[in-house]
């Protein structure tokens, strides 16, 4: 029995005093929501890459980046670590490539010794489809120079 029932709009209704949210309006938000999703797709990690490979710069003088690159359609996944050899920082620096568009990222570890080696677990995403042609992967010394590469290309572009 409705003890106390009344419309204000067609999108909401009042049920003893509270207000309630129409299953109609409810279920359209989540329809329109679903099918953005599946219309936009994604480039996202979770799926599977399209092409992958691993890098190894190795400088004993100054430390080593090792790790690998998974390429996506909309984005580049870059997984490793970094380690300094000396008193002083080792950086691992990444130029990607997509088309004429350049990206760069830069990880650091700082120090000789057990602590100094530095994981890291990134992700650049790019708007719209396409993937990275390649990614060049440098080590630079404590003064930012360069004292090794290597590139890791994506097959599949």
């Amino acid at each position: 029995m409705i003890t106390s029932a009344s419309i204000k709009n067609a999108n909401s209704f009042h049920w003893e005093g509270k207000r309630v949210r129409t299953l109609a309006k409810a279920a359209s938000a989540t329809a329109i929501s679903a099918a953005l999703l599946a219309t936009l797709g994604t480039g996202s990690a979770s799926a599977a890459p399209i092409d992958s490979g691993t890098f190894n710069v190795d400088v004993p003088s100054t430390g080593y980046t090792t790790g690998t690159v998974n390429f996506f359609n909309r984005s580049v996944q870059i997984t490793g670590s970094v380690k300094s050899n000396t008193t002083g920082c080792a950086s691992a620096n990444f130029q990607i490539r997509r088309g004429s568009t350049w990206y760069f990222e830069t990880r650091t570890a700082c120090g000789r010794g057990p602590g100094s080696s530095k994981g890291f677990n990134f992700t650049v995403d790019f708007e719209g489809a396409g993937a990275a042609d390649y990614v060049y992967v440098e080590l630079w010394d404590t003064n930012q120079n360069s004292v090794g590469g290597q590139p890791v290309v994506n097959h599949a572009a």
